[in-house]
C-alpha cells in the first residue's frame, strides 16, 4: 500500500507539466551560469504513440542471424510513447515510466557538471580526492552504499620548463630563432582558462629528456607513414619527428617514431582535420578551433598492456626504466598555433610525398631539417594512490550485478566533456533512481556506479578493480555499461558486444532524440549514423570486455555535421564551452540519461528473460570470423602454427576437429586450424540459437501467467499469485526469485539437471567466445618475410579493433 504521501508523489510526478524549454545566450549581459543549472529540459513529443509494446514481445517477434537488427527496427514504435497514459503498476514498464519521468521533469546535469569542473583533477592529486569524496557524499544522498577505493599505481607528473625550441646553426654554436610556450591563451569569457592551478600541457608516461635533432614530418605518425620515409630513403635515424593527431593512438604515434629511430616526438592538431568550414570563428567567438588549443593525453603503449604498466614488477628503479610498454623518448602535445613556425622550416627540404593538411604557410614536406629542434620535457615518476569511487544499491538477488562507469580524472581543471559529462550523467542517473526507492522499488539485479581514476592515464582504476576482483565479476556481472564523454555534440555514437543490440534498440526506441518532434534515438541511429558498432578499446570497459569476456557498451553523443569543434584534452573544455557551444541547455546530456538510465532497468528487472541476444552474437562472430580468413594469403594455408599448450587443449576439446600434431611443436597447418575453429563457430552458433528459442518459449509461458503478478513497487497493488495454478506458479516463482532454466533442448527426451542463469548464459557463450578470439598462435613465416612470427590473433581473431 502506498503511505498518502508516498501515493501523492507518485501521482504528481505522472500529472505535472513540463516548463517551455529554455534557450540561453551566454552573451546576454543578463546572463547567469547559477541561473542555467538545472533547467528544465525540451518536453518530449506530445503526439507520440502510447506505450502499449512491451520490450519482450518487440523481441520475441525478431528472426535469428545477420537480419536481426534490420527486422527489430520494423517491431519498435518510430514515435516516443506518450508519458501522459500511466502503465500499470504490475509491470515492468512501471519502473521505466516513473524513472523516465523524473529526468523529462527536471534536469540537474549543469549542477554536477559545473562543479566537476572548477577544481584541477588529475589522476590521483588532491584534487581528485576531492572530486572522490564528493561523488561518494552524491551516492549516500541518493541511496547508494559509497565507498573509496585506493590503487597505487606508477604514473608521472609534469615538471615547470617544458619548451620546444628551434635552433639555427651558426659557425660556432646555435642560436634561438622560435621557442613554443606550451601555454594556452586564457580568454576572459571562460575563467577555467585562468589562474596559478593550470595543469601544464604533457604527455602521460611520456619519458622525461632533454633532446636535440633535425626536423622529421611523419604525417600522422602511422606504421605505414614511416614505412614510406623509410622506403623513400628519408632519414628519421637521430631526429624529432613531428606528427598530427589522427587515425592512430597517440602512444602508437610515439612508439613506431621510437622504433624508427627518432630521438623525441611531437604531436599536433591540424586544422584540416576538423572539418570546419572556412570563415567559421574560433572559440569563444564562434564554434571553430581556437588556434592555441593543445590536445594532451596519455601516450602508454594501450594496445600491448592497459593498466599501470608497473604492477607485474618489484618497482624497483631497474624494473620500472625498463617498462616495455611506455616510451623511451620524450614526446610532447603542441598547438597548431605554435606548431607552424616549426613546421615552416621544413619547407624546401626533403620529398613532397603528397600529404596535404590546413596550415597555409607549410608545405608537408618530409624534411629532414637544416635547423635543430630542442625538445625538453620535465616530468617526474611515482607510485602514487588513484581513488575509484563506488555506489552500490544491492538487488534482490545480490549474486548478479550490472556495473556502469564512467572516469573522473582529466588532464585539466575543467573536463566538461571528457570525462566529467558523463560524470554528471552518472549523478543524474543516481538521482533518478532514489525517486524509485522512495516509492519501495529494488532491482532485481545489485547496480554498482563505479567513478574510476586514472583512466587518462592508461585506463588504470578499472583495470585494478576488474583485475582485483576477477573471480566474483565472472561469476556476477551481467554487463557493464560505460559512458566516458556523455555529450559534446549530436551525433550518438553506440559501440557494444553484438548479443546487446536488440536491448540497445528497444530503448533507443523509447527516448525522444532532442530538437525534432516525431524522432527517437533509433530513429536517429538508423537514418542519421551507422547504427551500432562493435566495442575494440579505447576507455574503461576494456578490462570488462577484452579480458573478462563480460559484455560491454559504450555510448555517448560526438561531434557531427554542423556542431562546433570539440577542444578535446585542451583549457577549452569547459562548463563554458559546452554551455555555449557543446551542448546549450544540457538537452544532449538529458537524452543520454534516459537512455542509460532504461537500459540499466532492462538488465537488472526479471520480466525479461532475453537481454541478450546470444545467437547474433555467434552469428556475427562467423562473419568476422569468414571475412578475416578471406584476407589470408592462399600460400600461407600450409604453412606450419605453433599453439600455446593450453590453447591447444581448448582445440583438442570435444567438438573440435583433431589436431594432428603435439602441442607447441607446429605439426599441423594454418589451414587444419582454421578449419577447426570454423567447426567450433559453427557449434557455438548452433548452441546460441537454440538458447534463444528456448527462452523465447519460456518467455511467452512466463508472460502469459504473471505479465502483471509481481509489483516493481513495494507499495502498490499487485495480483493475487495464489490464484494462479500451481504448477505455473512454482514456474514463475523459480524464474523471478532464482532466475534459473534448464538447458536442454526442448522436447528432448534427456533433461539436463545442469542449471543456468538465463543472463549469465550469453555471458558464457561469449567468454567462449572470447577464448577463440585469444588464441596465441604463431606462423612461422619463410626467411625473408617482413616479419619472422605473425600473430594469428592479430591477422584472425582481433575483429574488434577495427
Amino acid at each position: 500500500m502506498y503511505t498518502c504521501s508516498e501515493k501523492h508523489f507518485y501521482r504528481l510526478r505522472h500529472t505535472e507539466t513540463m516548463s517551455e524549454p529554455i534557450h540561453y545566450n551566454e552573451k546576454d549581459p543578463n546572463f547567469d551560469e547559477m541561473t542555467l543549472r538545472g533547467q528544465p529540459v525540451e518536453k518530449a513529443a506530445a503526439s507520440c504513440s502510447s506505450r502499449k509494446t512491451t520490450w519482450a514481445k518487440a523481441v520475441l517477434a525478431i528472426g535469428t542471424g545477420l537480419l536481426l537488427c534490420s527486422q527489430l527496427s520494423s517491431m519498435v514504435p518510430s514515435t516516443v510513447p506518450s508519458v501522459t497514459e500511466e502503465p500499470a503498476l504490475g509491470d515492468v514498464e512501471a519502473v521505466s515510466f516513473a524513472f523516465q519521468k523524473v529526468l523529462q521533469t527536471s534536469n540537474h546535469i549543469g549542477d554536477w557538471l559545473y562543479n566537476y569542473t572548477q577544481i584541477p583533477h588529475l589522476a590521483g592529486s588532491p584534487g581528485s580526492l576531492q572530486l572522490a569524496e564528493w561523488t561518494a557524499e552524491k551516492f549516500t544522498e541518493y541511496g547508494f552504499d559509497s565507498s573509496i577505493e585506493a590503487h597505487n599505481t606508477y604514473i608521472n607528473y609534469p615538471g615547470t620548463g617544458n619548451t620546444i625550441k628551434v635552433l639555427k646553426p651558426g659557425k660556432h654554436d646555435f642560436k634561438v630563432i622560435y621557442e613554443a610556450s606550451l601555454v594556452e591563451d586564457v580568454l576572459k569569457e571562460d575563467p577555467t582558462t585562468s589562474g596559478d592551478d593550470l595543469i601544464p600541457a604533457f604527455h602521460g608516461y611520456s619519458a622525461a629528456g632533454n633532446v636535440t635533432g633535425p626536423l622529421v614530418f611523419a604525417n600522422y605518425g602511422t606504421k605505414e607513414d614511416f614505412d614510406l620515409l623509410e622506403a623513400k630513403g628519408v632519414n628519421v635515424k637521430g631526429s624529432v619527428v613531428i606528427v598530427r593527431y589522427g587515425k592512430i593512438f597517440r602512444g602508437l604515434k610515439v612508439m613506431f617514431a621510437e622504433q624508427a629511430g627518432a630521438v623525441g616526438c611531437l604531436i599536433y592538431s591540424d586544422p584540416a582535420d576538423d572539418y570546419v568550414p572556412e570563415g567559421v570563428a574560433p572559440y569563444p567567438d564562434g564554434p571553430g578551433r581556437n588556434p592555441s588549443s593543445i590536445q594532451r593525453g596519455s601516450v602508454q603503449f594501450l594496445s600491448m598492456l592497459p593498466g599501470d604498466p608497473a604492477r607485474f614488477t618489484d618497482g624497483s628503479p631497474e624494473a620500472v626504466a625498463n617498462l616495455t610498454t611506455i616510451p623511451h623518448i620524450p614526446s610532447l602535445p603542441i598547438s597548431y598555433k605554435e606548431a607552424e613556425p616549426i613546421l615552416k622550416q621544413l619547407n624546401g627540404f626533403g620529398l613532397d610525398l603528397g600529404f596535404e593538411g590546413g596550415l597555409p604557410s607549410f608545405e608537408y614536406t618530409t624534411g629532414p631539417s637544416i635547423s635543430q629542434v630542442n625538445v625538453f620535457n620535465n616530468v617526474t615518476y611515482n607510485f602514487t594512490d588513484i581513488y575509484n569511487t563506488y555506489g552500490l544499491i544491492e538487488g534482490e538477488d545480490k549474486d548478479r550485478v550490472l556495473v556502469i562507469g564512467n572516469h573522473r580524472d582529466a588532464w585539466i581543471k575543467g573536463g566538461a566533456g571528457d570525462p566529467n559529462s558523463g560524470s554528471a550523467l552518472m549523478l543524474e542517473i543516481a538521482r533518478a533512481f532514489s525517486e524509485l526507492f522512495k516509492l519501495g522499488w529494488k532491482p532485481k539485479y545489485s547496480i554498482l556506479l563505479a567513478s574510476w581514476d586514472g583512466e587518462e592515464y592508461g585506463l588504470l582504476g578499472s583495470t585494478a578493480y576488474a583485475e582485483k576482483y576477477a573471480a566474483d565479476l565472472g561469476k556476477k556481472a551481467v554487463a557493464y555499461l560505460n559512458c566516458d564523454v556523455a555529450a559534446v555534440g549530436s551525433h550518438l555514437n553506440l559501440q557494444a558486444s553484438p548479443m546487446m543490440n536488440d536491448t540497445l534498440r528497444y530503448v533507443a526506441s523509447q527516448v525522444a532524440y532532442p530538437g525534432k518532434a516525431n524522432y527517437t534515438l533509433l530513429d536517429h541511429l538508423d537514418n542519421d549514423t551507422h547504427g551500432i558498432g562493435i566495442l575494440g578499446s579505447g576507455s574503461d570497459y576494456t578490462v570488462f570486455y577484452e579480458h573478462l569476456g563480460i559484455p560491454s557498451a559504450d555510448m555517448g553523443f560526438t561531434v557531427g555535421k554542423g556542431d562546433a569543434v570539440y577542444h578535446y584534452h585542451s583549457n577549452y573544455d569547459s562548463y563554458h564551452w559546452m554551455a555555449t557551444y557543446g551542448d546549450p541547455g544540457f538537452k544532449y546530456h538529458n537524452a543520454l540519461s534516459q537512455f542509460l538510465g532504461l537500459l540499466a532497468i532492462q538488465f537488472t528487472e526479471p520480466k525479461t528473460l532475453q537481454a541478450y541476444n546470444a545467437g547474433k552474437f555467434a552469428s556475427m562472430l562467423k562473419l568476422y570470423f569468414e571475412e578475416k580468413v578471406e584476407s589470408i594469403p592462399k600460400e600461407w594455408l600450409h604453412l606450419p602454427v605453433t599453439l600455446d599448450e593450453d590453447d591447444y587443449s581448448f582445440c583438442e576439446m570435444r567438438g573440435g576437429l583433431h589436431l594432428q600434431g603435439k602441442k607447441g611443436k607446429g605439426n599441423f597447418t594454418l589451414e587444419q586450424l582454421i578449419k577447426t575453429t570454423n567447426h567450433k563457430l559453427n557449434g557455438l552458433d548452433r548452441v546460441a540459437h537454440r538458447h534463444d528459442k528456448y527462452l523465447d518459449e519460456l518467455q511467452k509461458k512466463w508472460e502469459d501467467d504473471v505479465s502483471k503478478s509481481k509489483n516493481p513497487f513495494k507499495n502498490g497493488s499487485s495480483t493475487d499469485v495464489s490464484m494462479m495454478p500451481t504448477r505455473r506458479l512454482r514456474i514463475w516463482r523459480r524464474l523471478s526469485s532464482m532466475s534459473l532454466v534448464s538447458m536442454a533442448d526442448p522436447g528432448s527426451k534427456t533433461q539436463s539437471s545442469h542449471l543456468v542463469d538465463t543472463q549469465v548464459m550469453p555471458v558464457k557463450l561469449f567468454q567462449v567466445c572470447r577464448k577463440l578470439l585469444r588464441t596465441r598462435t604463431l606462423i612461422r613465416l619463410p626467411a625473408g618475410s617482413a616479419s619472422s612470427e605473425l600473430s594469428l590473433k592479430m591477422l584472425l581473431f582481433h575483429w574488434s579493433s577495427d
